[in-house]
């Protein structure tokens, strides 16, 4: 049970030390590589931090252009009246990707 608590510690440690950085850069843009991803192994011990890789880029057909986009992007999309199965076929069929989730107003609901 200490092995768990120390962890635990540890790592909530490092989550505010990330929002720490978030909080303070509130007034200019986040990059990926002000952030930092951390793996643990405190039975060796070994603490290693590292910049957090970016997605993966691919190309869309949005509206007649040509868009990249990566899994972190976000897409509004305007369907006046669409049901969620006219949605999700919207995005099968003309942006070529399944959804995995979906949320409105900051709330996930799917």
């Amino acid at each position: 049970i200490p092995a768990i608590s120390t962890t635990t510690a540890v790592v909530g440690g490092l989550i505010c030390l990330e929002l720490y950085k978030l909080a303070g850069m509130a007034q200019r843009k986040i990059r990926a590589r002000d952030l930092r991803n951390t793996f643990l192994n405190l039975a060796l011990p070994f603490v290693t931090m590292s910049e957090p890789a970016h997605p993966k880029k691919r190309t869309i057909l949005i509206q007649g252009r040509q868009k990249d986009v990566t899994e972190w992007d976000l897409i509004d999309l305007h369907l006046k009246n669409a049901t969620l199965k006219q949605m999700l076929k919207h995005f099968r069929k003309h942006l070529g990707f399944s959804v995995s989730s979906i949320s409105v107003d900051g709330n996930w609901t799917l």
